[in-house]
């Protein structure tokens, strides 16, 4: 009977661990603390005439919208912890008449 009382007992507090674990993931989760802090110092170099239009920071990547000197528009999206580039879009205005 004793070695059964100690079995629910730890049963018990596996239980309660578990609980802990799914409580601070789900916390961690929903207050977005868990986007990696910045490496060290890292840059990119838009083409000469740019001019950055609009920056935002989405999680852990620096998104950044620029203007080209022909005028055309051009996004780039940057890891903040290591400065890689992970995607650019660029979209060309069509000539005018």
């Amino acid at each position: 009977m004793a070695m059964l009382k100690a079995l629910v007992g730890v049963m018990g507090v596996l239980i309660l661990a578990g609980l802990a674990v799914i409580a601070y993931i789900a916390a961690v989760r929903l207050t977005g603390t868990d986007a990696p802090a910045p490496s060290g110092a890292w840059s990119y170099a838009l083409p000469a005439g740019s001019r950055v239009v609009a920056t935002q920071v989405d999680g852990g990547r620096l998104v950044v919208r620029a203007t080209l000197a022909d005028g055309a528009e051009r996004v780039v999206v940057l890891d903040l912890a290591t400065g890689r580039v992970l995607g650019t879009v660029d979209a060309a205005m069509p000539p005018r008449p």
